[in-house]
């Protein structure tokens, strides 16, 4: 700026303007980047007539769901939908035709547990400059106070951990911390959280909205569910998918049948000629790797 300023009288430059009209730039330049960094990928949006003809087969069907719906305009117009596409078209979250429960029991929950658990997460802030800080929240869920943050532009597990230990000390009443599965919250980040006295609850694999999941389940919004993979898993005693009487929870063996040693015999045998053929056999187990 100092080699700048020999070129042409920076005084005659400068212009005075409120701390409101500052501001309102810096929004518009905040609007800017984001909008150049968020560029739609992937598949365009569904057609206005096609959303509005899922949420009509949604209405005039309230059993169907977002499988069977998403065949008919397959079946009868040739357009292919997916079913998590039909479950974004009705964004509401709510299926007509479909009475909310009265009872909350996934609220009564959280009322009596909520103090018990600190959720956190990383969120981004961009400063005046345009520079990219990163800010760790950890929050009570109970009482929505902020219970630790800290700033900083270079996230990783170590600081994240040591993070931990600030804001959690040895006389804390915390049972539960609930963190996303970004790579920061490593393995051993999780152990040396769950060695000061917290179970870690780590939300499921890109989704987002996991959380709602059981809320559906819990107001009936969602029929019901059958789980053979959970996570944690097993799921621990107090957990609330135990409560939920519309939820059938397998112990990871949902395969099973009454054709698993028909099957087994068969394989077995075809192992044993492959064997005597020099053929190589089926479904070897990595010793190193376990399975």
């Amino acid at each position: 700026m100092a080699l700048l300023s020999r070129l042409f009288d920076r005084r005659s430059a400068l212009i005075a303007v409120k701390p409101d009209t500052l501001m309102r730039w810096h929004r518009k330049g905040f609007h800017l980047l984001w909008r150049w960094k968020s560029k739609p990928l992937g598949r365009p949006k569904l057609p206005a007539n096609l959303r509005e003809l899922i949420r009509e087969m949604a209405a005039e069907t309230p059993i169907w769901g977002e499988a069977r719906i998403a065949d008919e305009p397959l079946l009868k117009l040739g357009i292919g939908v997916a079913p998590r596409t039909v479950g974004r078209c009705l964004s509401d979250g709510f299926r007509p035709g479909r009475t909310r429960d009265p009872k909350q029991r996934w609220m009564s929950f959280v009322r009596n547990h909520a103090k018990a658990i600190v959720a956190c997460d990383f969120s981004v802030v961009v400063t005046a400059t345009f520079r990219v800080l990163y800010v760790l929240v950890l929050m009570e869920v109970g009482t929505r106070r902020i219970v630790h943050q800290n700033v900083t532009a270079h996230p990783t597990a170590e600081c994240t951990l040591r993070q931990f230990r600030e804001a959690l000390p040895g006389d804390h009443a915390y049972r539960f911390v609930i963190h996303d599965r970004d790579r920061i919250y490593s393995k051993d980040l999780d152990r040396a959280v769950e060695a000061m006295g917290v179970q870690v609850l780590r939300t499921p694999v890109r989704a987002p909205k996991g959380f709602s999941f059981m809320k559906a389940l819990d107001s009936k919004h969602l029929a019901g569910a059958g789980l053979d993979v959970t996570d944690p898993e097993p799921l621990p005693k107090d957990h609330p998918l135990w409560k939920f009487e519309n939820v059938v929870i397998t112990p990871h063996i949902a395969g099973g049948s009454d054709l698993v040693q028909q099957r087994r015999m068969e394989l077995l045998k075809e192992n044993v000629r492959r064997f005597a053929s020099g053929q190589p056999l089926l479904n070897v187990v990595d010793k190193q790797k376990g399975y």
